[in-house]
This record gives C-alpha cells, structure tokens and sequence, in this order.
C-alpha cells in the first residue's frame, strides 16, 4: 500500500459497529466491530438528607456509559477513605455520626474519563432527650442543695445552673434552675425554681417580770438552733 491513500470511515456519532475501509484498490469492512467509549452521563445525583445521630444513611448515584464504569465517593472535597460502599454507586453509611455530616459528591470513571455529579448535602442532628428535675423545695439545713436531673435515655450527661452559676445554693430563697444536655449526640433543655424553705426554729423568752426601778427591761432571748438572729418589740 505504500504510497496509496487509506480512508478508514466511521459513521458520524456512531459510538459502535464496522470500520469501513477504502483504498484505491477496493473498499473493505472490518470483521470486527468498533467501540468508542465516551464519558459517563450521570441520570440521577445524589440528594440531600436529615438524619439523627444513629441513623442509616445511603446516597446513590446513577450514571449511563457505554464501558465498563467505576465509582468513588468523596466528602468535603476529600476522598473517602475505609468504607468498601465508598467504591460502588451508593455510599451507605451504618450508623450516622455528628462528624459524617458534610457534602457528599460521587466520581464515576470509565476509560474515557470521569465526571462528578451534583453535591449532595448531609445533615446530621442529635437524638433530642428529655430532662425531668426534682429536689426543687428542700428546707434550710446549712448544707448546698443541689437538684436531681434525670435524663430518658438515661444517662446523658447535664450541666445544671443555679440563677446562672453553676454551685448549687444553701441559702432559703427561690432560685432559677436551667438544665442543659452537654452529651453532643443529643439535645434537650429543662427549667424550673428552686426554692430553699425556711427552716423551723424554736425561741424562748426569758426575764419578762420585773419590778419597776426606772432602768429598761429588756427580755431575754434563746433559741433553738442556737445563735439565731431575733428582733424584739415592745408595746
């Protein structure tokens, strides 16, 4: 064939079928057929979901191509790494953590290239958790008087407050009490009043005959517990 001109014709568009060859000295098809592999089309993107701490989750990713076709999946940008689903067309994550949320966006690849779908955004709330407090109306003692949170599911952890502090009161008086769950896998909130009651005391008046010498007379106070404040009036 040297120095003869060679067409080699494929049909325009055609991503299979026969290669037609033409030479000065006759027109030839190929035995074999031809195939062109071109970039996948992605059909469906993933979409966006809400879960809670707990939750399974999968995104999917349809794509059309005409070869063979492979996937992996990235989050935030970076590419997942130590899930096996991260290499097929749906990601499935077992058990949602607050950390998996992001934005979540598959690769599919075939030998003619690769091509990314549309993000898809996670977002993951915490397990909402309830707060009952009790031990609001103790009695004076002397002693702190701290409140009770119990939590369902029990045992999340709480910060509690006392008028915004966090040492519980010992004085009688009334007191806003906020209960806030710290654990980051929930989320829940308590409030009520603390009010510390006056504790019983006994007094005891002494000295009230007397006879008259022009000097005052007072009366003689004592009281159960000892040492206690008390005013006297007269008249």
């Amino acid at each position: 064939l040297a120095g003869q001109t060679i067409v080699t014709s494929v049909p325009p568009g055609a991503t299979s079928g026969a290669i037609t060859v033409v030479t000065p000295g006759g027109t030839a098809v190929s035995a074999s057929p031809f195939t062109v592999i071109v970039l996948p089309v992605i059909v469906q993107a993933p979409q966006s979901q809400t879960v809670t701490v707990g939750q399974t989750v999968s995104f999917t990713v349809v794509a059309a191509s005409n070869g063979p076709e492979e996937y992996y999946w990235r989050k935030d940008g970076a590419t997942l790494l130590g899930n096996p689903s991260a290499a097929t067309a749906t990601l499935t994550i077992p058990v949602a953590t607050l950390a998996d949320a992001g934005v979540y966006e598959a690769v599919v690849v075939n030998n003619a290239g690769a091509v990314t779908s549309a993000a898809a955004t996670l977002t993951v709330n915490p397990i909402p958790a309830t707060i009952a407090l009790s031990g609001l109306a103790p009695t004076y003692d002397g002693a702190p008087k701290a409140v009770t949170a119990t939590t369902n599911p029990v045992g999340v952890a709480v910060q509690i407050t006392y008028d915004g502090a966090p040492t519980p009161p010992t004085n009688a008086g009334s007191y806003a009490v906020t209960a806030v769950v710290t654990d980051p896998n929930y989320v829940g909130t308590a409030g009520g009043t603390l009010t510390i009651g006056k504790a019983g005391a006994s007094v005891t008046l002494t000295g009230l005959t007397a006879t008259y010498d022009g000097a005052p007379k007072p009366a003689s106070v004592t009281t159960s517990p000892t040492g206690l404040a008390v005013q006297l009036t007269y008249g």
